[in-house]
């Protein structure tokens, strides 16, 4: 029994090449059909629920980059100073490992480790507590301050002139009152922050909590966190 004959591809019947208008010798370009999105309505507003949640965490690696770089560069810049002199160079070799450490922890935080935020509060403290030493230690330097009601009008009254002791007790006062300004404002300053990254870490249990896993992946291959 012969086979049935192959069906005849008709002239009308052949479609038109994707990108041009049908018809023997039409030149025009039209709009190729668009595919189907791959993600619904839904899906696309839970990405934007997710985005919105991150916000925090986001925030957060912000911070970390700007202070993380800007204690790398402290030590760096500190460490052409620091040639015969130990305290200075423990401080620049200090500085160096808390920044590069901040950079570390910050990586960690965009990748949702939810250890991230107490890592940075640590190195916050850590940071601080280096400035305080530096500072305390640089006060001890500073040798005996002679306490007067006013160190420059007492030399005045006794000989008419300012003795070289008193201006360079001054000076060690006015030195002094300088480190101690800095104790306080680091105490400040990097305790604020420390307990800011500390808060973060809720935004990151409460982010992990309600964001599917397929979001995560999502936001992470867009580098969105």
């Amino acid at each position: 029994m012969a086979p049935p004959p192959m069906p005849q591809r008709s002239e009308r019947s052949t479609p038109a090449p994707v990108g041009r208008s049908p018809g023997p010798g039409g030149t025009g370009l039209r709009l190729s059909p668009s595919p189907e999105p791959p993600l619904e309505a839904p899906h696309l507003e839970e990405l934007r629920q997710a985005h919105r949640r991150s916000r925090p965490l986001r925030r957060a690696a912000l911070t970390a980059s700007v202070s993380g770089w800007s204690t790398l560069a402290l030590g760096l810049g500190a460490a052409p100073f620091a040639i015969g002199d130990l305290q200075t160079l423990a401080l620049s070799l200090a500085f160096i490992a808390l920044g590069y450490n901040e950079l570390c922890a910050r990586r960690a935080l965009r990748r949702l480790e939810i250890n991230a935020p107490m890592r940075l509060a640590l190195s916050q403290l850590m940071l601080g507590g280096v400035i305080v030493g530096y500072a305390v230690l640089s006060i001890a330097d500073l040798g005996p301050i002679r306490l007067t009601a006013n160190p420059v009008d007492a030399p005045l009254i006794q000989g008419g002139s300012i003795d070289q002791e008193s201006i360079e007790s001054m000076t060690r006062a006015l030195s002094a009152a300088v480190y101690v300004g800095l104790i306080v404002g680091t105490v400040l300053f990097q305790g604020s922050t420390a307990i800011y990254y500390i808060t973060r870490q809720r935004s990151l249990r409460r982010f992990l909590g309600s964001t599917p896993g397929w979001v995560i992946d999502t936001m992470h291959a867009l580098r969105a966190i």
